[in-house]
């Protein structure tokens, strides 16, 4: 009896992982796209205050939109400032070396959906804006 309830249980957990490998993962508006690149004095400081016990360290991040039928990140580069990059561009940007890209991706909860559209409106406004290397508010970069 023991070995047909285990059996069981094992075969109901590989169906279930099958059935989650099923599962394709869809981009959506909004999406948060984290990457771990550069090495420069910036990069590893924004590294260090963004590092937890509970996951990567980051220095990048852009935010996934979507505009006819093709997706792009948008995010700020220190050489370009504010613009919108082809998402396939931007998960080349770092890849492992197997040539898996080491992006990670985040979705707000629906407390926050609401704020998507202001956001990527803001930031689309903003696009050939200047990069803000020394991160002040005030100013037009």
């Amino acid at each position: 009896m023991k070995k047909l309830i285990l059996i069981s249980l094992f075969a109901l957990l590989i169906s279930s992982c099958n059935s989650n490998q099923k599962k394709k993962f869809k981009l959506k508006q909004g999406d948060l796209l984290f990457q771990n690149t550069g090495t420069g004095i910036i990069d590893n400081a924004i590294k260090n205050v963004t590092a937890t016990p509970f996951s990567k360290n980051y220095s990048h991040i852009g935010m996934a939109i979507q505009k006819d039928r093709q997706w792009f990140i948008l995010e700020a580069i220190p050489k370009e400032g504010i613009c919108q990059t082809p998402l396939i561009k931007f998960l080349n940007r770092n890849k492992n070396k197997f040539g898996k890209s080491q992006t990670t991706v985040a979705r707000l909860d629906s407390y926050y959906q609401p704020y998507i559209s202001k956001a990527i409106a803001y930031g689309i406004e903003r696009i050939n804006t200047p990069y803000d290397a020394v991160f002040l508010w005030d100013d037009a970069s």
